[in-house]
């Protein structure tokens, strides 16, 4: 209904507004703000398995490598070949995750639609995590992987847990390696 000034008749008398219906939308709001904090790290290949658990790899100075590591790797780590020293890192909080559909490592990491730069790890957290998180591991002869960058190319660390302690092995990132869910791996990456 128009009034006389050629405006809706609304617009002049509101009806009475209820203050709650705007407090929902406020809720409603920071909610999914909160939401898509925590979707941040989804991906369709793995699910977070340590979510209510806050895991830091403590600082490092960079000047450990695996190849060095004998003391906490049990074998492997001749693959490795790369006795590089990296850069020093601070605390490091990071989220496991178990894998639950077929790929290969490419889509996998590709997964969270982040630089893979971001995903990677020093040779001296990897060592770090082993020594200090080794319950968050996979048992039994299955993998944990983690990415890693040397010499301007990624690879991944793949620590397999068994009887006589953990074994480390290097996989070169662009090779098709398929990961299969029914062994449900466990990834681990740096929390963003």
């Amino acid at each position: 209904m128009k009034d006389k000034y050629g405006g809706f008749w609304l617009r002049q008398n509101p009806p009475f507004v209820d203050i709650s219906y705007f407090c929902d939308t406020l809720f409603i709001r920071k909610l999914n703000a909160q939401k898509k904090r925590i979707d941040v790290m989804r991906n369709k290949y793995l699910r977070a398995i340590s979510r209510k658990n806050q895991i830091k790899i403590g600082p490092t100075n960079g000047a450990c490598a695996i190849v060095g590591a004998s003391d906490v790797f049990t074998g492997g780590i001749d693959s490795f070949r790369l006795n590089v020293k990296t850069r020093s890192t601070k605390k490091t909080p990071v989220r496991v995750f178990e894998f639950v559909k077929d790929g290969i490592f490419t889509e996998i990491f590709s997964g969270f639609g982040k630089n893979l730069n971001r995903l990677c790890f020093t040779q001296d957290q990897i060592i770090r995590f082993v020594k200090d998180h080794a319950k968050w591991l996979r048992a039994d002869g299955f993998g944990t992987f983690f990415l890693f960058k040397e010499k301007g190319k990624f690879f991944v660390a793949r620590v397999l847990q068994i009887e006589s302690g953990p074994r480390v092995n290097k996989i070169h990132m662009s090779c098709d390696y398929d990961v299969y869910a029914v062994n449900r791996h466990r990834f681990v990456i740096p929390q963003l």
